[in-house]
């Protein structure tokens, strides 16, 4: 019973981590607001994960491992590349937008420790191949330098109207929080890397 309520403990105080650094994009809260929030005392938490920067670590790791499900998507030969590509890029976009503490996370800790971000950096590296793979049987591009800079737009194009829309809510040109708009977008990107450079 007693490891029961451990693990439930454990869980709640995650699930409180994930809602306030992940989806609310609050990385400043104090541990004992957290604790507050996950109804524990601050010993239970302390206790659990020592320190604000380990309980952030095990949060990289879910968030880490929820990502590297998405990105399975790209190692699917069995779907074509168009699909492939677009639903990567669509669950990816839509991912990053309901976890926008995500993006600011990874370069908050570049920003200030210097250090990279090793989960962040086994992804990309990761799936990089998979990624000019499928960009390379949708273009029938095979220069690998010409499709590195496919990838590189590609993850771009995902990334930066999400930092956009949580930077500057209204003033981004499109409205990515519309799921129609956001399939529309990234259909439109998809069929520019199509074309063979």
């Amino acid at each position: 019973m007693k490891n029961i309520e451990n693990a439930d403990t454990r869980q709640r105080i995650l699930d409180t981590a994930i809602a306030m650094f992940a989806k609310e994009c609050r990385l400043q809260g104090t541990t004992r607001e957290l604790a507050a929030r996950a109804k524990v005392n601050l010993a239970s938490l302390n206790y659990y994960f020592r320190t604000k920067n380990k309980l952030i670590e095990e949060v990289e790791i879910i968030v880490s491992q929820q990502i590297e499900d998405i990105c399975q998507i790209l190692s699917d030969t069995m779907i074509p590349p168009y699909k492939r590509l677009f639903d990567w890029g669509y669950q990816m976009m839509t991912y990053l937008l309901e976890n926008p503490g995500i993006v600011y996370l990874w370069a908050e800790k570049r920003i200030h420790t210097k250090a990279s971000n090793e989960n962040a950096l086994r992804l990309i590296q990761d799936n990089e191949n998979n990624l000019m793979s499928s960009l390379s049987m949708l273009s029938s591009e095979k220069d690998t330098e010409k499709l590195k800079y496919k990838a590189v737009q590609f993850f771009s194009c995902i990334i930066h109207p999400v930092i956009m829309e949580i930077g500057m809510k209204d003033n981004i040109a499109i409205a990515i929080q519309d799921e129609h708009v956001r399939k529309k977008y990234i259909e439109t990107i998809v069929s520019q890397l199509a074309i063979k450079s």
